[in-house]
Parts: structure tokens; sequence; C-alpha cells
């Protein structure tokens, strides 16, 4: 699912990690309708659920926090236990005002929820691109990517560069593998490039998506 609206053109397809439900402190306003939903989702009665999950603020019904702020509905894989029924705040992340109100604001979220896939401005693509190259190849071996099976976790700017043909890598030490990581982000930083973390097979499915929606290639060459 993507948006016209947003400082950025993303992509966002929910992975179900929880990310979203574990940062900070706040509220999340649900209605009546919403607890008997959740309620009946957990086999619990509506006065039970109340109770035990959702607390008064301001004369409005919020879910509880855990002590560290991580949502009460969260099981211990960090995956939410009525997500089907989960209220109108939690469905329609990420296309909240706040978060679609700057690319800034976009960017930082994308840097805890993997499932928003932005892409960088055209302007900037090839230059950070050719940049990424340039410190991979210094800090790292190329290697054939990993297979559907895999569970390393990449980089986007290390996807956009196996999508742009530059291969993929693998630093030669755990060193090594710090020092690159650094370097990648310290270039997105730089640049403005987007910057997100996920397991290869996934990340390198939804940011081929993103930038086909957007009828976009990444590119390691500078266009005259």
């Amino acid at each position: 699912m993507s948006t016209a609206n947003a400082p950025l053109p993303f992509r966002f397809d929910c992975h179900q990690c929880g990310h979203c439900c574990r940062i900070g402190h706040g509220q999340v306003w649900i209605t009546e309708a919403d607890a008997a939903a959740m309620a009946q989702a957990l086999e619990m009665e509506l006065e039970a659920f109340v109770q035990s999950h959702v607390r008064a603020v301001d004369g409005q019904w919020s879910l509880r926090e855990q002590p560290d702020g991580s949502c009460v509905l969260l099981d211990g894989n960090q995956r939410c236990r009525t997500y089907e029924q989960r209220p109108e705040q939690c469905s329609s992340f990420p296309f909240w005002p706040s978060v679609l109100s700057s690319a800034s604001a976009l960017i930082s979220t994308a840097a805890y929820c993997p499932g928003i896939q932005t892409l960088p401005d055209p302007s900037i693509t090839p230059e950070a691109l050719l940049r990424a190259q340039q410190r991979l190849q210094s800090k790292a071996s190329a290697v054939e990517a990993p297979n559907s099976a895999s569970t390393r976790w990449a980089s986007a700017i290390e996807i956009d560069l196996f999508l742009a043909g530059g291969g993929a890598f693998r630093a030669s030490s755990e060193e090594a593998t710090l020092e690159l990581e650094q370097s990648l982000l310290s270039l997105c930083e730089e640049t403005g490039y987007p910057w997100s973390r996920a397991p290869w097979p996934r990340l390198l499915r939804d940011r081929r998506r993103a930038w086909q929606e957007h009828d976009r290639q990444p590119t390691l060459c500078i266009e005259s």
C-alpha cells in the first residue's frame, strides 16, 4: 500500500513485528465497540477486558501499557493478540498526519518500522548508490545474494545496490561488519537516503515492489 500524499514516495506492508507498539509512552484511544471486539477475540467478557486492559485518560479509554511503554496486548513474540480487531489508531498507522507531515518525520518512522519502504529523492539516488558501492568495496567482499531461506538482515541501501546490479556484499569479519553498518548509516544520514533493516528476502521483496510501484529503478550511473 502506498500513498501519493506523502512527503516521500513509499510503500507500506505491515510485518506485524510490533515495533510501533513498543515506541515510547502514549495513548492508544479506543471506543467501547473496539473494546468489545478485542474482548471477543480474547474470549473475555467486556467488563473483565476493560478492567485489565483499559485505562481512563481525560474521560476517554486508552489501552494500558507495560512499564516500558509496550502495549499490553503484545504477546511473548511481540505480536498483537487482537491484530484483526485492532482500533483505528493502530490500523491507520503509518498514515497519520504526524508521520506524513514531513520527509524527516516519515524517515524517522521508517527507522523503526521495516514495513515502510521509502525511496530516495531521484536527484540523490545515483550519487548515494555510487558512494555506497565504493564504501562497500573497500570494507566488504562481493558474494552471491542470499537465497530465499536466508535469515541474514540487510539494509535498504544494500538491497538497492543489489537491484541496481552492484551485487550483494558480505564483510570479512564481525568488526568489518559493524564498521560497514556504521558507514552505510552515516551515508544515509548525510544524503537523506532512506534507512531500514529487515531479513534479506522480505526487504528485497518490499523494496522491489516500492520501486516498481513508482516506475523507478535504482541505478549506479549518474545521468549527464
